[in-house]
């Protein structure tokens, strides 16, 4: 049974020498030799969940490399994810613009995974642009059919939104108009954003809107160095803040908390600590004792009928239901036959 009592810290957006064709020199350093050091760098930041997202290119050996670390004693990184950062051309209402969009994969089939490259890749190892150094809409999207696989998108966001000024390759810098049809349509699932005073402008955007609830804002470090990680590169002096996420550690966590922005926070806090709850339902079975943990949020009891659900619910709650029409005095005492007979004592109240 697995328990979410607290928030995974994650970085997905992070480049390997495969980023080459774009940035050419910047990642000479990130190659597989070198795994073994942003694994550490990542350790030290207690990195949980994480990606290598390049440029237009995707490493199938990187990602195995990388997911190798997984869950080994001494390391923080819980998962990885395999992703892509696509360059794509949107027709804006007065001329285009190409956006870097970061695509983050389902991990669960390896298979798949393993002909993420092949499908926009040619045979010279060349990406199949379609427009001068990116793909078209079109183009992306049947990409995305072509791999198969279920997918996150993150857009490119390291200005604030309420800038004057759009920064080349950030979502509003296909104009307005298309910006806010990214946002309605949920076209992207998250916005990234890189400097933390970003979060503020951001998300009081996001309530002078009244769009809150439909857009949803990550952190992710664009490291190109690995050896001054989290940093992008040496020169780097902007302030970076990690993003925390309230899910499981699988993909289908990732999605859930991705498109909920209350599961998104730059702080690891996502209970309330001064909130009454019951940390775990103790039981003993025929001499044996037995614990289930119960998480600080919503817990679902399921079972077939006449399977116990209702007696256990009361018992915990010590029959203070009694006087209801929900629970007769007869029934509170056949439950309680039933548990004796059946040698179940539950401690938790």
């Amino acid at each position: 049974m697995k328990i979410v009592d607290a928030g995974y810290k994650l970085d997905l957006h992070i480049h390997s020498i495969y980023s080459k064709g774009k940035d050419k020199d910047k990642v000479n350093y990130n190659t597989l030799n070198h795994v073994g050091e942003l694994v550490k760098k990542l350790t030290e930041n207690g990195v949980q969940l994480c990606a290598i997202t390049d440029h237009d290119a995707f490493g199938y050996d990187m990602y195995l490399a990388m997911k190798n670390y997984e869950c080994k004693e001494g390391c923080s990184v819980v998962r990885v994810f395999p992703g892509i950062e696509f360059s794509v051309e949107f027709k804006g209402k007065s001329e285009n613009a190409i956006v870097h969009v970061i695509a983050i994969f389902d991990n669960a089939n390896i298979e798949k995974i393993s002909k993420i490259e092949s499908c926009f890749i040619d045979e010279s190892g060349q990406p199949t642009y379609d427009c001068e150094m990116a793909f078209s809409e079109e183009k992306f999207l049947s990409i995305l059919r072509k791999i198969n696989l279920d997918t996150v998108l993150i857009a490119h966001q390291k200005n604030t939104l309420t800038s004057q000024n759009a920064r080349k390759s950030d979502a509003n810098s296909v104009g307005e108009e298309r910006f806010q049809e990214f946002i309605y349509t949920d076209f992207f699932e998250a916005f990234e954003f890189k400097n933390k005073k970003n979060e503020i402008f951001n998300k009081s955007y996001a309530f002078s809107r009244g769009i809150v609830e439909d857009i949803r804002f990550i952190t992710g470090s664009d490291c190109h160095d690995w050896r001054c990680y989290p940093k992008e590169t040496v020169s780097d002096n902007s302030e970076f803040r990690y993003t925390y996420v309230k899910c499981l550690p699988t993909f289908r966590g990732l999605v859930m908390a991705i498109t909920d922005y209350r599961r998104i926070k730059t702080v690891n806090s996502f209970f309330n600590p001064a909130e009454t709850y019951l940390p775990s339902i103790i039981m003993t079975i025929n001499g044996v004792d037995t614990e289930i943990p119960l998480s600080r949020g919503i817990n679902v009891i399921i079972g077939d009928n006449s399977i116990g659900k209702s007696l256990l619910l009361h018992k915990i709650t010590d029959y203070r239901k009694k006087q209801s029409k929900l629970l007769k005095p007869s029934i509170a005492k056949s439950y309680d036959k039933y548990l004796k007979q059946n040698g179940i004592t539950i401690h938790s109240k």
